[in-house]
């Protein structure tokens, strides 16, 4: 692939598939293993893209992110469990990307009320 800078000087527009942290392969096939909360929080960056390529700037030509699925085995977890774990990763790519409107207390809180 080529750097996210050679994008970004022939001015495209450049979501932010990095498959550290935001491929969700169901059944952890093809070498994956699922991201988690705790990944995104403590180990990525808004500015962190695939290849550990940092951009120093984001502009409006960085809009964000996608959470990319994956679904070759469907039956590998039940829906209920993966609705659960698609709003735990939203949630901690929103606190990185936004100003926090909950800390993880707070999260776990609103999960319980919805997913249980």
């Amino acid at each position: 692939m080529a750097p996210v800078t050679t994008f970004l000087e022939k001015e495209y527009t450049v979501i932010n598939f990095n498959d550290n942290y935001f491929y969700y392969v169901l059944g952890e096939n093809a070498g994956y293993s699922y991201p988690t909360y705790e990944k995104i929080m403590t180990q990525w960056t808004p500015e962190m893209y695939p290849q550990q390529q940092i951009v120093p700037q984001l502009t409006s030509q960085l809009p964000g992110i996608a959470l990319a699925i994956w679904c070759d085995r469907p039956e590998a977890q039940e829906t209920a469990i993966f609705w659960e774990i698609m709003s735990y990763l939203l949630f901690a790519a929103m606190q990185k990307l936004t100003t926090p409107f909950a800390d993880k207390q707070q999260i776990e809180k609103i999960m319980t009320t919805y997913f249980q």
